[in-house]
């Protein structure tokens, strides 16, 4: 039975432990995140006052002055944040879940303070931590945001272009209904024009046959 509670615990260790890391591949995909280098405006007690230095993914401009619920810096020690920090921040739903103090504010060449190595814990490999600034200064992370503003241009296009190819049809249902009235309303005056030629000629008719049998009883 111990052994069975330990292989249970290992297993779900295993699993938390594997989910997190896999947490730096996970933000290029995810079309809600945010992520950009800022300054720190402001610290309250239930809040903190960004202005963004520089975009690198997700829905954000320069120079946007962002208000998120309180947050610590992810990593080892010093993590409250305290104005003027240089940092870099993953924001989703308005909440800052994983951010760092860091050396700048400039992609390229930040580095990230006080951030879990591998090798810190006796661990082979990249920390997610250490994978998250790789994607950072390589430009990982914009690259996937690119090709998602360019997939989202495209599907836009192919909306406006079905949206288009719709509009036609409508005109010419309604330049149809115009043009068959105009048909109903010829054939109605043929028909009309039919029946007076109809009368007149049958009036013409009886007035000669009339006017015959006056003359012989005149004679």
């Amino acid at each position: 039975m111990k052994k069975v509670l330990i292989t249970l615990f290992a297993f779900i260790m295993f699993s938390i432990t594997s989910y997190a890391g896999d947490m730096p591949e996970s933000l290029m995909s995810d079309e809600n995140v945010k992520i950009f280098t800022a300054t720190v405006l402001d610290v309250k007690k239930d809040y903190i006052e960004l202005k963004v230095a520089h975009k690198i993914m997700g829905d954000i401009f320069e120079n946007d002055i962002l208000s998120v619920p309180y947050f610590e810096y992810s990593g080892r020690d010093s993590k409250k944040p305290a104005k003027d920090d240089r940092c870099v921040v993953t924001v989703k739903d308005n909440k800052a879940f994983y951010g760092f103090k860091a050396t700048s504010t400039d992609p390229k060449t930040l580095k990230l303070i006080n951030h879990l190595t591998n090798k810190s814990m006796n661990m082979l490999g990249e920390s997610q931590d250490e994978r998250f600034l790789k994607y950072i200064n390589n430009g990982e992370y914009e690259r996937a945001d690119q090709k998602r503003i360019a997939k989202k241009a495209e599907e836009d296009k192919e909306i406006q272009t079905t949206k288009e190819s719709k509009e036609p049809t409508k005109e010419v249902q309604k330049t149809a209904s115009p043009a068959n009235e105009g048909e109903k309303m010829e054939a109605s005056k043929s028909e009309n024009n039919w029946i007076i030629y109809i009368v007149a000629g049958a009036s013409l008719f009886f007035g000669v046959i009339f006017y015959v049998i006056i003359n012989k009883r005149k004679q």
